[in-house]
């Protein structure tokens, strides 16, 4: 990462880079701290969630998708937790392309030194209450992507809430088949399920149905 880019930036609503994604997000942040590259306009933007513990297959699953999104021109928009956000990011890394990562608290002062990660947060420090951000996080994460992905999520981790807020948004949201298993870890997605959300197994089948076919690989 060039010192440019570990540079911490303020962003604006009157900003050209400020995401238009979020113009339906009510009440929406007045600004953003960001750190790392810029953040991506006009490309196709996926929102990919899921819990902090998954299984091997859901971590497996998530990487390779995260990696085919990359190669296929798609950036990710994923929260800073471990788990199946991570392995989202690190897919996206390996396919050299940038991915938004959401924090729920101020931006961490080290670490982080993955060159295609976009640092993104609308917190400056720690007043506002832990639940109060992790609702705002989980709101911009589910507004930002043009859909979520869930991979595999319990109903008491910020996934589901970020599907909701999707789904709020007037946003779809895909349930991956892999997340449809019988513990805890997946009773999120299984009630997402329940509730009308496409199933998926693929990258390729999340790309049909939001008519990204003839995204270019570049």
């Amino acid at each position: 990462m060039n010192e440019e880019s570990a540079r911490v930036r303020t962003i604006t609503i009157a900003d050209e880079e400020y995401p238009h994604q979020l113009a339906t997000l009510r009440p929406r942040p007045r600004h953003l701290l960001v750190r790392g590259p810029k953040i991506p306009i006009a490309r196709p933007l996926l929102t990919i969630t899921g819990g902090t513990a998954p299984s091997y297959a859901a971590r497996r699953v998530t990487y390779d998708i995260a990696l085919t999104c990359a190669q296929a021109g798609i950036c990710l928009v994923v929260s800073s937790n471990t788990g199946i956000d991570r392995h989202a990011l690190y897919g996206a890394w390996e396919g050299r392309r940038e991915s938004v990562v959401v924090f729920d608290s101020p931006l961490p002062r080290s670490g982080w030194r993955i060159p295609t990660a976009i640092l993104v947060t609308p917190f400056v420090d720690e007043s506002i209450d832990a639940r109060v951000r992790k609702a705002s996080g989980a709101a911009l994460r589910g507004s930002w992507g043009e859909a979520t992905l869930v991979i595999e999520a319990s109903c008491h981790g910020s996934s589901l809430a970020t599907a909701k807020a999707a789904l709020d948004g007037g946003k779809e949201v895909f349930v991956h088949t892999v997340g449809l298993g019988g513990d805890s870890q997946s009773d999120g997605s299984r009630l997402l399920e329940e509730m009308g959300a496409p199933v998926v197994s693929s990258y390729a089948e999340v790309a049909t149905l939001l008519g990204w076919e003839r995204t270019l690989m570049v």
